[in-house]
């Protein structure tokens, strides 16, 4: 089975999350393939290139978020959306993922009110697929 990653976002925490998905592609105990990014800041987008190119992964970068879900509805196997994105945006990204099949780590916070977290654990409930919450920074 192939796990085919996806990530939303490169800047800050997102770039850690980025290189270290590159850095321990190949050492996954499943079929990893990261197959691109979705990333509004085009400096941190460029450094996201340059580091991919640098260990010689073809990556797509997406202009649009929904050409990024697009491209992952095309894949077989399993879809994980790595959600590296803005804190509000991180409940609608959880939705859209789980309404469309796919897996979902999201960076905290998930949601930033109540009834967004509320709607996503209710959509969770009735869904095939996971969304958790990343906490990278944890051991600061």
């Amino acid at each position: 089975m192939t796990v085919h990653v996806f990530q939303i976002g490169c800047r800050d925490i997102g770039r850690l999350g980025f290189e270290k998905f590159l850095d321990f592609e190949d050492y996954f105990p499943v079929d990893v393939e990261f197959e691109g990014v979705h990333c509004k800041d085009f400096d941190a987008e460029a450094r996201a290139k340059k580091y991919a190119e640098s260990h010689d992964k073809d990556l797509k970068f997406f202009d649009d978020i929904r050409e990024l879900y697009s491209e992952a509805e095309d894949k077989k196997g399993s879809i994980l959306i790595y959600d590296a994105g803005p804190p509000q945006l991180h409940s609608r990204n959880i939705a859209r993922s789980l309404e469309h099949g796919f897996h979902h780590l999201t960076e905290k916070p998930p949601s930033v009110t109540r009834e967004e977290h509320i709607a996503e654990r209710r959509l969770a409930s009735n869904s095939a697929v996971n969304y958790k919450v990343d906490f990278i920074e944890r051991e600061n």
